[in-house]
């Protein structure tokens, strides 16, 4: 029996999914959160599509016009108007995955020693490529 693969997103309870529409030059931009809970409880749940009446969405004139239909097969979802039938890419991806500052001075010393290792590698790979092209040089001075 053949049995089509489905792609999922790391969901565990703790980690909260960030929903972006893509804009007309493909530029991700994130919903509000009430949207984006209200997304995110849709997909966990299991909806096949969530229609927005959240945050921006609550506005009369916006309530229900828009629908996102979740594509758990490619993870390729939509937000669809349902006025205009105009459809816009959606995205999601886990708050894990997202720089976040330094929230202490253990982070911040973590990050310090983290540049001083970065600042000694690079030296140490300067110093090999002097050292390789100035052999590279002698080579090539002894066959001339």
């Amino acid at each position: 029996e053949n049995m089509e693969k489905v792609m999922t997103l790391p969901c565990s309870d703790t980690v909260q999914l960030e929903w972006y529409w893509s804009d007309d030059n493909d530029i991700k931009i994130e919903y509000d959160k009430q949207s984006n809970n209200q997304i995110d409880n849709a997909f966990r749940s299991g909806q096949s599509s969530v229609f927005l009446n959240k945050g921006y969405f609550s506005d009369s004139a916006r309530e229900n016009l828009y629908r996102i239909d979740f594509n758990r097969k490619t993870m390729v979802h939509h937000q669809l108007n349902l006025q205009t039938q105009f459809k816009r890419k959606v995205t999601a991806s886990s708050t894990s995955q997202r720089a976040h500052p330094p929230q202490n001075d253990s982070d911040l010393s973590s990050i310090s020693q983290s540049l001083k290792s970065l600042e000694i590698s690079t030296a140490a790979i300067d110093s090999a490529l002097a050292t390789f092209v100035s052999e590279q040089n002698d080579i090539q001075n002894r066959v001339l």
